[in-house]
Formats: structure tokens, sequence, C-alpha cells
């Protein structure tokens, strides 16, 4: 597969990371692939200076556009972002 079309496959994902920091592992998916973003679950926060670092890391991944960092946040029983966040 050409490597213009895994990129722009690549923009249609958005990966996980496992803890509070981006591992090599994306920064690789998304020099390689162009990766859409990422996606932050209760795992990836802890204080609104540490998330938004990790946001600002996340979205310097894209490479032709910034990134997509965005929050598993539905309300009700799935709430990620509690207190100092709300």
């Amino acid at each position: 597969m050409p490597l213009a079309t895994r990129r722009d496959i690549g923009q249609f994902l958005i990966g996980s990371i496992p803890d509070r920091s981006l591992p090599v592992e994306i920064r690789s998916l998304a020099r390689e692939f162009d990766l859409g973003g990422v996606i932050l679950f209760s795992r990836n926060i802890e204080a609104p200076e540490q998330v938004a670092e990790l946001a600002a890391e996340s979205e310097a991944l894209g490479r032709t556009t910034p990134a997509w960092v965005s929050v598993d946040q539905e309300g009700g029983r799935v709430v990620r972002l509690t207190e100092p966040f709300t």
C-alpha cells in the first residue's frame, strides 16, 4: 500500500494510551501512519495541568493537521473528568 494511502487511512484512527503519558508506540504510529488522534480514559487523567500537557503533546503528533484529543466523557455512569474538572 502506498505511503500516502496509509497516512490517509491513519487520519481515521484514534489510539488509546495505557497511562498518563504518550508511549513510544503511539509516537511511532503517529509518525508512520499520521494517526488521527488519541482518546483519554480515567487511567490517563490525573490533574488539569497534566491533562493539558498530555493534550498538547497528543495534538502535536499530527503531521499534516493537528491530532484530535478526545475524552470518553458520556455523562451518567461514564464520567472520566470529575472534580476539579467539572
